[in-house]
């Protein structure tokens, strides 16, 4: 039912129920006025008693039965009525929405007729805007050939009006009296020259159907000078092009798409030796590249096609299948956007290729010769220098001293211009090449400050170096050449100096994951530079004045040398500087991180001793600052004292309060009351005397130690201090102190100590085959306080480690059966997270590329063959923790000292005797041992030769080389390296006559060495 139906049934109902309510009233009244009348009060048996007197009460009764039959037709009635009206509204509703419609419909056509006249109008006035805007003349004509319209290019070129041209013949006013066939002219247009107007000009013809049904025409006349021009130019272009391609030296080719030769020039036919007839349609690939690489001159070729550009060097074949050195360079011919070929050229580089080879052939030379220079000069120059360290050594007057001194310092000087000058050219040459080992950057800084601490002492300078904690220390680089720099700078800022102090500060710049930049710092409080001469310095052969030149020295190379190598290491150099003040120079430097993960050492003292009270007494500021941030670091208390009356007042004030120092750090070098002095003073004060002291010295001398040690010094260092000796130092005074008794240890610490106690502590493994150099290195590193286990391979040293955890190994690379290698690649596969034992590679090859292969296989250091014993012993110091301390020669009588080698020895006497720790005796034993297995080894040479066995040659080779250089016999050194080498090469041929010449020298040999037992003697 719907809701107007349901309205409608409402109201009848409403109707019927009123009518009902209106009947039930009547009755009601009715009763109630004749009870009234009757004067009967209003009850039940009341109006029952009425109905039975009156019946016609009962139609009063009805009354509601009929007034709702009224009410139900009256309400029936309403509703049709209003059905009607909502019908007739309908009507009416739909008929307004369909007028409604209609006017909406019409607005919209109205409306779209507008815009479609606006859009015709304006496409009109488009039209002819454009129309009169083509700069080529349009006209159309009717089916007689006159004008009916034209654009403003015609009216404009003809100087005319519309009014003058339209209805006039189209031939007439463009080719006057001339007789035109217009039906030759058709849209691809006609080059003409018109009468009327000047220069040539492309006349097209179009047909176009005219408003009446006819046919017209639309002629359009474009002015072709410009392009007339172009094509002229563009002939001239091609002509010149083809002239080049033709007549070009180098070798030019085109392919298609396909990778075929659409043409090739004349050039090209001579360097392959083709006939034209023979390169065209064929495959380029196919026809000129060798058969090894012709895969990849197509993988070059697909790139090209790709729309990449290519340029290489490489060989290509001739006809006859001979190879050319060419240049060879790719590009695409692209054509609409649309790569269509390839255009290759071909450039015959023979001749550059043998000059380059004859250039590198004489930088090798050059090379050799700076190397052989090298070589040559520091022999001589290293036998001078030793022999004047050996006659210091014996008994000398003052004046025979001061000459020897004066020797040795101008043979260093000496040394050190020509170690510049080689570096210089290596630098120029671009040959020098930086290593990339692991180093400790710490111990590398106080090596070199401590070699430096000597100079500086001379000259009464302090010498002092920070490294800050947070500077991380187990770096990757070149420390040799770090090492370089550091003591160029620091020697210039001692050499320029004459008081005050020299200090080295070192921190980090930048760091992340796996690289650091670490800055450099050394401070002098020297004679300063003037602004205007602080960019210059760092130039070639430059120093700040003539003046200095003179006073000091120098050839102004040291600064230009530090400069190109802290960039090639990736860093700057620069400096600050007051004159009469001093300068500050800095270098940085790029290292990577090791990537073993080790991490860095943390120097902190054991829990007994954290928060231990220190006193630092020390004149100097910078040495104060430093020895503070130190033994922060180890977690100590700290106060500072600027003299030695400040010192003892400030323990005297301790001990009162019960407070007492437990260590004074006490300097020795200080104005009005020193070192010495301030130590006297403390022990005679029974309040103060049973304090720790250790003495910092920056200028030891020989019996200081034993002096201090009468006197109750606990300790006794250099400076400068390093961080490692000073922890070991207060370590090893506390270790056996018995806190309740008071008592301690009774010996006084020195570095030479500590070293002997690290040293004691380690223990080596030496794999080496060849017995003299077992023996050597047995003897030498027991000397110096090792403990050292030997092997003759690598299988050996396998054994042996899995018996003893070694300090460290000593790996000869060249051994048989199971070399240095193989083995050290099975220790670091064998070894557990965490596990790493240091390996030291020892061999004779001294080739390029030896070092960088040792490392590789897994080995942390590497020795050169003959090894010498001051580098031996600062390789393991450094590897197992000890400070190196530089042996002392010793004192021998002048009856006993070796003199220099006769002329035409077979050996070096002077450098070898070195490499025995100057034991005289101990090297004519080893010299006698080396001489029987040099005959065993020539007869095994003979052997192996005679069997034709280059490998055994060569193993036997090398083994009596390595020995050799030991003693440096260099003879036998050159015949069993070129025996050596030759052997590498499978080539016996030279090796009978090596041979010969081994006999005639191993007599020699030994004649040298009973003359020498005898001269002992």
């Amino acid at each position: 039912m719907s809701i107007n139906a349901k309205g409608h049934a409402s109201i009848i109902l409403q109707y019927i129920f009123f009518g009902f309510l209106f009947g039930a009233l009547l009755p009601l009244m009715g009763i109630v006025t004749a009870l009234s009348y009757i004067q009967l009060p209003l009850t039940f048996e009341n109006i029952v008693l009425l109905h039975q007197k009156s019946p016609t009460t009962y139609l009063l009764d009805l009354a509601p039965f009929i007034l709702a039959i009224l009410g139900y037709f009256t309400g029936k009635r309403h509703q049709n009525l209003n059905m009607y009206r909502d019908s007739l509204e309908e009507i009416i509703q739909h008929r307004t929405n369909e007028l409604a419609a209609k006017n909406e419909d019409l607005s919209r056509e109205i409306k779209e007729r507008a815009e479609i006249e606006a859009i015709i109008g304006k496409a009109k006035r488009t039209w002819e805007a454009t129309f009169d805007a083509v700069t080529d003349m349009v006209v159309i004509t009717d089916t007689l050939g006159k004008i009916i319209r034209c654009n403003y290019a015609v009216i404009k070129t003809l100087e005319t009006s519309y009014k003058k041209i339209i209805g006039r013949s189209f031939v007439k006013v463009f080719f006057g009296e001339y007789q035109i066939d217009l039906d030759l002219y058709s849209p691809e247009g006609v080059e003409v020259q018109l009468p009327a107007i000047p220069g040539w000009h492309l006349v097209s013809k179009y047909p176009v159907p005219l408003e009446n049904e006819t046919a017209g025409n639309i002629f359009v006349m474009r002015n072709i000078d410009m392009q007339k021009i172009a094509d002229a130019e563009t002939r001239k272009q091609k002509q010149f092009f083809e002239t080049l391609f033709k007549n070009s030296p180098v070798a030019i080719v085109t392919l298609d798409a396909n990778e075929s030769i659409l043409m090739c020039n004349p050039a090209f036919e001579e360097l392959y030796g083709y006939q034209v007839n023979e390169i065209i349609g064929q495959n380029l690939d196919d026809l000129v590249a060798p058969p090894d690489i012709i895969s990849e001159g197509k993988a070059l070729t697909e790139q090209t096609i790709k729309g990449k550009t290519v340029n290489l060097f490489g060989q290509r074949k001739r006809k006859d299948g001979s190879l050319v050195d060419v240049e060879i360079a790719g590009v695409p011919l692209i054509e609409d956007q649309k790569i269509i070929g390839v255009l290759a050229i071909y450039h015959d580089i023979t001749e550059l290729v043998t000059a380059r080879m004859q250039a590198e052939a004489a930088d090798r030379a050059k090379s050799e010769f700076l190397a052989n220079m090298s070589h040559e000069i520091r022999t001589p120059m290293n036998g001078i220098m030793g022999m004047v360290e050996l006659a210091l050594g014996t008994p000398l007057n003052p004046e025979q001293a001061d000459y020897l001194n004066m020797t040795r310092e101008s043979a260093d000087t000496l040394l050190t211009l020509i170690n510049d000058i080689l570096d210089f050219s290596k630098i120029e040459a671009g040959h020098l090449d930086l290593e990339e080992i692991d180093f400790d950057l710490r111990a590398t800084v106080e090596s070199v400050t401590s070699t430096m601490a000597e100079r500086a002492e001379k000259k009464g300078l302090e010498m002092a170096c920070l490294i800050y904690h947070d500077t991380p220390s187990y770096l990757n680089g070149d420390p040799g050449r770090l090492r370089q720099i550091m003591v160029n700078l620091m020697g210039n800022a001692i050499k320029f100096t004459e008081r005050g102090e020299v200090v080295v500060r070192v921190h980090k710049e930048e760091e992340n994951a796996s690289e650091v930049i670490i800055r450099f710092e050394i401070s002098d409080t020297g004679i300063g530079i003037p602004e205007s001469r602080q960019e210059v310095i760092f130039n070639q052969f430059t120093q700040v004045d003539s003046s200095t030149t003179r006073k000091y020295g120098g050839t102004g190379l040291g600064l230009s040398i530090s400069k190109q190598l802290s960039e090639l290491m990736g860093g700057n150099i620069g400096v600050r500087s007051i004159a009469g003040e001093g300068s500050t120079f800095w270098f940085t430097a790029r290292f990577r991180k090791q990537t073993s993960k080790k991490e860095e050492t943390e120097y902190k003292v054991p829990v007994d001793l954290k928060n231990m009270h220190v006193l630092v007494i020390d004149d100097n500021a910078t040495n104060r600052m430093i020895l503070d941030k130190t033994l922060e670091n180890f977690g100590l208390r700290v106060s500072l004292a600027t003299g030695g009356q400040m010192g003892i007042d400030m323990l005297k004030s301790a001990a009162n309060v019960g407070q007492p120092y437990e260590l004074v750090l006490l300097d020795m070098q200080m104005p009005e009351m020193d070192g010495e002095q301030t130590l006297k003073a403390i022990k005679a004060d029974k309040t103060i005397k049973d304090v720790i002291t250790v003495i910092l010295t920056s200028m030891g001398t020989r019996g200081d130690a034993s002096r201090l040690e009468a006197m109750g010094c606990a300790g006794y260092l250099l400076k400068p201090i390093k961080q490692q000796q000073l922890y070991d130092a207060i370590l090893s005074i506390f270790v056996k102190k018995l806190r309740k008794t008071g008592k301690y240890k009774t010996s006084i610490v020195t570095r030479h100590t500590l070293s002997e106690e690290k040293r004691h502590l380690a223990r080596i493994l030496l794999a080496e085959d060849n017995p003299i150099n077992q023996k050597l290195a047995v003897v030498l590193l027991q000397k110096a306080g090792y403990s050292i286990d030997v092997v003759n391979n690598g299988y050996e040293a396998l054994e042996a480690l899995k018996d003893y955890p070694y300090s460290i190994i000593l790996m000869d690379v060249q051994m048989p059966e199971f070399d240095g290698l193989e083995a050290t690649h099975t220790i670091r596969q064998n070894e557990t997270e965490g596990e790493h034992i240091p390996i030291i590679a020892m061999t004779a090859h001294a080739m390029k590329g030896d070092r960088e292969r040792c490392l590789d296989a897994g080995m942390d250091d590497y020795l050169s063959k003959p090894l010498k014993i001051e580098e031996v012993l600062e390789t393991i110091d450094k590897w197992v923790g000890v400070s190196f301390t530089r042996p002392p020669r010793p004192q021998m009588q002048a009856k006993n000292a070796i003199h220099t080698q006769p002329l035409h020895a077979p050996l070096n006497i002077d450098i070898a005797l070195e490499r025995f720790g100057d034991d005289k005796a101990f090297f004519i034993e080893m010299l006698s041992d080396y001489i029987l297995q040099a005959r065993e080894l020539h007869q095994q040479l003979k052997e192996a030769y005679e069997n034709n066995d280059p490998g055994l040659v060569q193993k036997t080779a090398h083994n009596l080389k390595g020995v050799s250089a030991t003693f440096e016999a260099e003879k036998m050194f050159d015949l069993s390296k070129k025996i050596d080498e030759e052997a590498r090469e499978d080539n016996l041929t030279n090796t009978p006559a090596y041979l010969a010449e081994m006999v005639k020298e191993i007599p020699r040999l030994q004649a040298f060495l009973e003359q020498i037992t005898k001269d002992s003697q």
